[in-house]
């Protein structure tokens, strides 16, 4: 990968650093349950290590993040974006309007203004999302720029790489925040069987279900939305209910 450059990517997926999906630094939030956190030690998988502050993210900000990331595929991390809300906003799937004009705002302003440490093996990122953002309030135009180091995030001999989500599958799950949270989540699992315990998966995910149960039922109901969507998520659990094993079933070429 040169450096600084992000890497390329079909039209069809969305990519993003794995750190981002692998943990609850983007979690399907409840609605009213967003908060402001001070350097708070994120659960994330395997030998990362991932510690938040700011307003806590949640899939529509991931959403936004991901649309900026594909305008800057295969070019430096932090070349301008220059683009118009409606523009966002209508690929989303969402609806023009001040509302949801109003929505992006707090998003990027989300995004810009948080702070996220990363640590893989022996590296370690800290920074905002986004370096700087300009707009136009009577033309709804903006010039968003992201974080230079970006790139070094989706390295995979550094970060440990990055996950592409089907973008028209993510699509069709608006409004479904866990089973969204599931679906890119299980885009690292697209090569191997994942298999984790009930209580891990519920903090990783960070979704505010109290009760383990609860918590169950909503996955599985998650995982068949996911399906619907059209991607081949299987949900293995074991004997006890307390370990769960993510397969995305391949058809046999």
């Amino acid at each position: 990968m040169d450096q600084g450059v992000l890497p390329f990517w079909t039209e069809n997926v969305r990519a993003v650093p794995k750190a981002a999906v692998y943990s609850a630094l983007f979690a399907p939030l409840m609605k009213g349950s967003r908060t402001h956190v001070k350097r708070q030690v994120l659960a994330v998988v395997g030998k990362y290590r991932l510690i938040y502050s700011g307003e806590r993210l949640d899939q529509s900000d991931l959403d936004v993040f991901l649309w900026l990331l594909h305008r800057n595929r295969r070019a430096r991390a932090e070349k301008p974006i220059t683009f118009s809300a409606n523009a966002l906003i209508r690929d989303l799937g969402l609806t023009k309007g001040n509302g949801n004009r109003e929505w992006l705002i707090q998003s990027l302003t989300r995004l810009l203004a948080c702070g996220v440490e990363v640590k893989y093996e022996a590296n370690a990122y800290a920074g905002s999302l986004i370096s700087s953002m300009i707009r136009n309030d009577e033309t709804g135009e903006y010039t968003v720029v992201l974080n230079a180091r970006l790139a070094e995030l989706m390295d995979p001999s550094e970060f440990g790489g990055y996950a592409q989500v089907q973008f028209e599958q993510r699509r069709k799950l608006k409004g479904r925040g866990l089973a969204r949270w599931l679906h890119a989540f299980a885009a690292g699992a697209s090569h191997k069987p994942l298999t984790y315990r009930l209580d891990a998966l519920h903090e990783l995910a960070g979704s505010g279900y109290s009760r383990l149960r609860d918590f169950r039922a909503k996955l599985d109901a998650a995982a068949e939305e996911v399906r619907g969507a059209g991607c081949p998520l299987e949900l293995s659990w074991s004997q006890e209910g307390d370990t769960v094993t993510l397969t995305v079933v391949r058809s046999a070429s």
